[in-house]
């Protein structure tokens, strides 16, 4: 099923790493995702591997990943996304977080981008049409009735609503 627009996310995440003052030890992680399954939402076993490991070292990176996979074990819930994807998406979040922390002197620049948040610019766009007005009305611009109250963003949609008792989808 297609997810709607302003969705909330597949899967969510949090990141807290402490460092030892002037270095790139941790010293504590917290590492939180949301939406894997009711049982689980802290990854306490990779949080406990990182202690006092630099997370920046391909070997440590290694670690967590296959740590957290290990770890990290989605519920199917249709109709959300398979559990193998929301399992890949947790994994994705962790390896973005430590792409944006890593010190630019530690990242090779190709890879620092896969760190930074997508910047989405403002879409605008227009289509203009050319009539014919010797054979109006055939091709006469007509407004939809609904144009207004929509563009005034007073209208009210079915996904505005609230769901009703015994509702079915």
């Amino acid at each position: 099923m297609p997810r709607s627009q302003n969705a909330h996310a597949v899967v969510n995440a949090a990141f807290l790493f402490q460092f030892k003052k002037d270095t790139t030890i941790l010293e504590k992680a917290n590492i939180i995702y949301g939406s894997i399954s009711a049982n689980f939402n802290h990854a306490t076993k990779t949080e406990a591997i990182l202690a006092g490991k630099d997370p920046y070292t391909n070997e440590t990176l290694q670690l967590a990943f296959k740590t957290l996979s290990d770890e990290i074990s989605p519920e199917e819930a249709p109709p959300e996304p398979s559990a193998a994807y929301r399992k890949m998406l947790a994994l994705t979040l962790y390896y973005k977080a430590i792409l944006y922390l890593c010190p630019d002197e530690r990242i090779d620049p190709k890879y620092r981008s896969g760190g930074e948040a997508i910047k989405r610019h403002v879409s605008q766009g227009s289509q203009m049409f050319d009539t014919d007005k010797s054979v109006w009305p055939l091709n006469q611009p007509v407004p939809k009735l609904e144009a207004l109250v929509q563009c005034s963003g007073e209208a009210t949609f079915a996904n505005d609503l609230s769901t009703q008792t015994d509702e079915v989808f």
